[in-house]
């Protein structure tokens, strides 16, 4: 995560300093790469709750396609170039690209009939897409094609993404990236592939608000698991378990500074615990510890193989 500047005029939901998080894969070219990342970021945004988005992909082709399908672009914004927003005029001869994805209403009619870029791949980039779109249903990926994403930097190739959602409004961009194989040689370093993806935390938040507004989601009060980790053994052994456990989506915590065991029952009270796992130096060298129900009061002993599978079974 780092912090990011804008030098354009903001949309909603995005502001001049910005947070924003990313991931990059440097060297690797194969299509599977490219639906790997995307399908990295959809996972992500279900994992903190998101659920609705969608996938949109396009091909940007390459430095062999690309100019020739510039031109074809060219003529046909230039000849309606009267019907064109001011920034638009602007970008016409410098990018063309970018008034495909122009948020004008009036821009996105002429964009209508435009040319699309996929209909006009060299045969690699029509054979890398499709190798994009092969590899995404393989991991259960529901995409559409939007022939509008672009990108305003030269060194963007191939393929382009974005995660739209509609609880975001017109600007419904939650994240995107694309395949940047030029990137490195343009900063002066060797000629290596690329893709990555950015996700700005101010958007992600706007969107986590429509699912469950701020300040009105109830707090769970208790705690699945504390573990009473008694001595540097045990203590060493629960700092590991712990976080196996929260993996797992068990609410767990740990008494991390060693306290006798009736002060960490008293902790482990207040924190409405349903169970406590106790975990002595009689347990480490038995290799099992005890399990106490805090509701019931009964307690078994457990091996420590078994800890994982017991706790999924009881949350």
């Amino acid at each position: 995560m780092s912090p990011m500047f804008r030098y354009e005029r903001m949309q909603k939901g995005r502001t001049r300093q910005h947070m924003q998080l990313g991931a990059e894969v440097f060297g690797a070219s194969s299509p599977r790469i490219d639906a790997e990342v995307i399908f990295m970021l959809t996972q992500f945004y279900q994992a903190i709750g998101i659920e609705n988005f969608k996938v949109q992909i396009n091909s940007l082709g390459c430095k062999a396609c690309r100019p020739g399908y510039r031109e074809k672009l060219l003529a046909h914004f230039r000849h309606r170039i009267s019907e064109l927003c001011e920034d638009c005029k602007k970008r016409l001869e410098k990018n063309p690209l970018r008034i495909l994805d122009c948020k004008n209403e009036q821009c996105q009619k002429v964009a209508v009939s435009a040319p699309q870029m996929t209909n006009h791949l060299c045969a690699e980039c029509r054979a890398h897409f499709e190798g994009v779109k092969t590899s995404l249903n393989q991991l259960n990926v529901t995409f559409e094609v939007n022939p509008n994403i672009v990108r305003g930097l030269d060194y963007y190739v191939r393929t382009t993404f974005e995660i739209v959602s509609s609880d975001l409004g017109a600007q419904s961009a939650l994240g995107g990236g694309g395949r940047y194989d030029g990137l490195v040689a343009a900063l002066g370093g060797p000629d290596v592939s690329g893709i990555g993806f950015g996700s700005g935390i101010e958007r992600l938040i706007i969107a986590l608000e429509k699912k469950v507004p701020l300040g009105s989601a109830t707090p769970q009060n208790y705690v699945d698991l504390f573990i009473s980790a008694l001595g540097p053994k045990a203590q060493a052994f629960s700092y590991g378990l712990i976080n196996k456990l929260r993996l797992q989506g068990v609410r767990a915590e740990v008494d991390y500074d060693d306290h006798p065991l009736k002060t960490q029952m008293k902790k482990a009270d207040r924190m409405n615990s349903r169970f406590v796992l106790i975990i002595g130096e009689d347990e480490m060298n038995k290799g099992e510890a005890i399990l106490r129900n805090m509701n019931t009061k009964e307690q078994k002993s457990i091996p420590f193989g078994d800890i994982l599978n017991e706790m999924e079974k009881n949350t």
